[in-house]
């Protein structure tokens, strides 16, 4: 499960309640060094002695305060009497990744250019090679990456590979040196900067 900054997490859990819970019980948190608690608690039904609550995180600036990575949801309960238990949420062995950093790759260029640059009739490939997983979509290559620079040759994607790009330098292509600005999105939107 993967939250970037201003989504909200949204936990529904039931609790059977043998005694009544103490005020401003159950609570939910990410255990974190630091617990994140979930900002709002809500009842949403009541059978007998189960409850159902909905419980839900913004992940807001104060929220995103040295909290980036992986934590594990937890549920705490206290009843009147002050006995406590907290307990691992069940989300099939799986964590909530906090991610608010833009994404980076490796990128190569080949052939390595001589001093001379590069001739009429060679294949230039840049491979780009992601850190992280980036955003899917109908094609998740170019939803994920984007290649631009001004005046800077047009790669096109290799059939059937990922993150590989060609041009084959062509009379009319305009000459000098030009850089080529990558920009990847993450699964939970993150940008590199334009």
């Amino acid at each position: 499960l993967y939250a970037g900054p201003d989504d909200t997490i949204r936990l529904v859990f039931t609790v059977a309640e043998a005694h009544a819970l103490a005020d401003d019980w159950p609570q939910a948190f990410l255990d974190a060094p630091v617990p994140i608690l979930f900002q709002t608690m809500t009842e949403l039904s009541e059978e007998g002695a189960v409850k159902t609550y909905q419980a839900n995180l913004l992940v807001d600036e104060a929220t995103r305060q040295g909290t980036e990575g992986s934590w594990p949801v937890r549920i705490a309960a206290r009843d009147q009497a002050g006995n406590e238990v907290n307990l691992p949420a069940v989300l099939g062995n799986r964590l909530v990744k906090l991610d608010y950093t833009a994404p980076t790759a490796d990128c190569s260029l080949t052939p390595t250019q001589g001093e001379a640059g590069y001739r009429i009739g060679q294949t230039v490939m840049l491979q780009v090679s992601p850190l992280e997983a980036l955003y899917p979509g109908v094609n998740p290559v170019l939803d994920g990456l984007i290649i631009s620079g001004s005046g800077a040759p047009f790669f096109s994607l290799e059939e059937e590979t990922a993150f590989r790009y060609t041009h084959t330098i062509a009379e009319g292509d305009q000459e000098g040196s030009f850089q080529v600005a990558i920009r990847l999105r993450d699964l939970v939107g993150n940008e590199t900067p334009e």
